[in-house]
């Protein structure tokens, strides 16, 4: 590696060691110490983790994070289909690949908190980035493999990429919809990330054993169905805790209504008691 390109990457190291800093001194500065606020926070007890690992909600969100991150990380693959394959030049390949990673995040976590906030369900946007998600993959995975494609394949690229931000922005809040409470929140998001991002461990040895087993646009094709599969699964598990959010809600408005009633008899028998009492 040639001088210049060793003092880039310091460089950028060094810049990221900045910004974790800066932004360490701030979260001091800013943000409100809970037990100076005095909040009191319940210390993590062992059967807690056992009442959270029971939970039916927490495996399915686990799928849901396995999916939407074996989806992303996969997706990087779509840079070297379009060079190696389809026959794009290395600078178009580059401009797709800054689309996909950045443009495309700041495009749909907005997208998704937006809309999961007029639906008023984070699960069932999340089940609609998974469809979304599998059909822009589905249609690359069967277009041909040809330059003739390319108008389309980046369509559908861009379509699946902006689906991956929207889910991953939103799936954590699928945790107050579920019935989780509050006080294992944390707890809960810290054993689906365990879980839900092993994918760092096997996908990229997955797509590299496919790319060197079966050459060109074929091993590529591979790697697109595999994220097709995912991508199903992920729709299956979202849709599952849209339907056990729903439920809760069903049943939490159920409740209140027969609260409701129950307070209304009370006061109509305190009503007629006292008309006793007076006449």
């Amino acid at each position: 590696m040639c001088a210049s390109a060793v003092g880039g990457v310091k460089a950028v190291l060094g810049g990221y060691a900045a910004l974790n800093i800066l932004f360490g001194v701030l979260s001091f500065l800013v943000l409100e110490d809970d037990s100076k606020a005095g909040a009191s926070a319940e210390p993590l007890r062992g059967a807690d983790i056992f009442e959270i690992l029971k939970m039916p909600a927490i495996w399915l969100l686990t799928l849901v994070v396995i999916s939407s991150y074996c989806f992303h990380l996969a997706s990087t693959y779509l840079t070297p289909y379009f060079t190696n394959v389809i026959g794009a030049t290395a600078v178009l390949s580059g401009a797709l690949a800054v689309v996909r990673n950045y443009i495309a995040q700041m495009a749909g976590a907005p997208f998704g908190s937006a809309m999961a906030q007029k639906t008023g369900s984070s699960a069932f946007t999340v089940a609609c980035g998974f469809i979304a998600m599998a059909v822009g993959i589905g249609v690359v995975a069967v277009l041909p493999s040809d330059s003739g494609m390319m108008v389309p394949l980046v369509i559908f690229m861009i379509i699946s990429a902006v689906s991956i931000y929207v889910i991953r922005g939103i799936y954590f809040a699928i945790i107050g919809e579920c019935g989780i409470p509050l006080r294992l929140t944390g707890t809960a998001i810290g054993i689906v990330s365990v879980i839900g991002f092993t994918p760092d461990i096997f996908v990229s040895p997955v797509c590299g054993a496919l790319l060197d087993r079966y050459e060109g646009a074929q091993g590529y094709r591979y790697i697109f169905i595999m994220m097709l599969a995912v991508a199903v699964i992920g729709l299956i598990s979202a849709w599952s805790l849209y339907f056990m959010s729903k439920k809760k809600k069903e049943g939490d408005l159920s409740g209140q209504r027969e609260a409701s009633h129950s307070l209304s008899v009370c006061r109509a028998d305190i009503f007629l008691d006292s008309r006793h009492l007076l006449f």
